[in-house]
């Protein structure tokens, strides 16, 4: 994520460094302070920590390989994504959002799979879960997209009438 070098300070236009801790930790700080009055206005944010993948994940390094892994071990994810989550988590700390970590769900005291039960890549890439795959297994954010919302009152059943 950091590597990309495709970031843009919005208020600024101006072209951020993520190879600079001070940049880094400097970009995910204004994230909290612009997350801050959203919280503090009574919304609920949600903060998606960093996911499992990486270069084992990577269908084409899984076609290359001989070696079958089902999964990235735990402790290789969490060395992997440490640095970007616990920015990401002072941030959710200055906006009081809630974090969702994706490890929780997709991963177990094995590991984290990159296969599915048949031998299929479950990701598109080193860190995007296939479509297909999500479709069927992935439902942690079901509850948050599908949660019942107050209705509107209808114009005839307004206090004042139609």
């Amino acid at each position: 994520m950091l590597a990309r070098g495709d970031y843009y300070e919005p208020a600024t236009g101006r072209s951020v460094d993520l190879s600079n801790q001070q940049e880094q930790e400097a970009v995910f700080e204004r994230l909290g302070h612009l997350l801050e009055p959203l919280t503090r206005s009574g919304k609920i944010v949600y903060i998606l920590l960093t996911p499992p993948g990486g270069p084992m994940a990577d269908p084409r390094w899984i076609a290359r390989s001989f070696l079958r892994y089902p999964f990235i071990p735990l402790a290789a994810h969490h060395s992997r994504v440490e640095h970007v989550n616990a920015m990401v988590l002072r941030a959710a700390k200055i906006s009081n959002a809630r974090i969702i970590d994706p490890a929780d769900y997709l991963c177990s005291e094995q590991g984290c799979r990159i296969v599915d039960a048949l031998g299929s890549p479950i990701y598109k890439d080193p860190t995007h879960l296939r479509a297909s795959y999500v479709r069927k297994h992935v439902d942690f954010l079901d509850p948050l997209l599908t949660a019942p919302r107050k209705r509107a009152a209808s114009p005839s059943s307004s206090p004042t009438g139609p």
